[in-house]
């Protein structure tokens, strides 16, 4: 009698792990590669409960038809409602949790596999956070007048616009609404140098005309965020880390800080980063 909660983040063609997953002695193991996204049939993530996230990496799992008709369906996919994504199998008085999914995880997917990991573990609550700080990291940061997907499929602008005129009004709305505090992390470069001259060559690359005056866009809103209820925090001059063996010099490394701080306009004694 099962009496562990395994949790298997992909799909297999091994039987003895298909028996694991619910899958029917008889199955032939046929897959598709169309389903795409998540559908959620319970609260899987809180408030999830009928609600859908979308990503546009294809499964790549085994069609229900594989499956025995006991196993209780978490999600199913977006975009085909026959096609189960996350589902529970229980055996004894275990339970097992798989994802019917090859597809590679990415970044914002790790919540899915977090919550699957707390579902196996006997007594443990959800956590939530109930913050009133959020840290925007990286943020001020360099932007391009360029147009990537998907902002350019959906909004025909391009990456710098969008920063401007859509994801920060947006943020600072509903910083209102929730009575947020954010802690903005600019940095000025991501060219990854380590030797000067520290110069802000990307960071004044993108500029945009207001009140009769071109001005950088990652300036202007730090200077917005400067002005505003939210703290301007550092990130550093560039996207490198502030440890010595990142930085062959660590004279360099204090004078990147001095030009950061010198261009954020708050000369400051920068002997604690030594």
């Amino acid at each position: 009698m099962l009496l562990a909660e395994p949790y298997l983040p992909n799909t297999t063609e091994n039987k003895r792990f298909g028996f694991l997953c619910g899958i029917k002695q008889t199955a032939e193991y046929d897959v598709t590669d169309k389903p795409q996204g998540y559908s959620f049939k319970i609260p899987y993530l809180p408030n999830f409960k009928n609600r859908s996230y979308q990503n546009r990496v294809p499964h790549f799992g085994l069609v229900r038809e594989n499956f025995n008709n006991k196993i209780e369906v978490w999600a199913n996919s977006f975009t085909d409602e026959n096609f189960p994504t996350i589902i529970k199998n229980s055996i004894g008085k275990g339970k097992v949790i798989a994802f019917n999914t090859t597809q590679y995880a990415e970044k914002e997917d790790r919540g899915l596999f977090f919550s699957a990991i707390l579902a196996g573990l006997e007594g443990v609550p959800y956590p939530v956070a109930n913050v009133s700080t959020i840290f925007l990291d990286d943020f001020p940061s360099p932007v391009y007048d360029i147009k990537k997907e998907n902002i350019k499929s959906e909004m025909d602008i391009t990456q710098s616009e969008f920063y401007r005129e859509v994801w920060w009004p947006d943020m600072a709305k509903l910083a209102e609404e929730e009575n947020l505090i954010y802690s903005a992390y600019l940095c000025f470069d991501y060219r990854n140098l380590t030797e000067p001259p520290f110069l802000f060559k990307e960071w004044e690359a993108s500029s945009f005309l207001i009140d009769g005056k071109q001005q950088s866009q990652p300036g202007y809103i730090s200077r917005q965020i400067r002005k505003s209820k939210h703290e301007l925090a550092f990130h550093g001059y560039n996207h490198v880390s502030l440890v010595e063996e990142e930085w062959p010099n660590k004279d360099f490394m204090v004078a990147s800080l001095h030009s950061a701080q010198k261009k954020n306009g708050k000369p400051a004694d920068m002997e604690n980063y030594r």
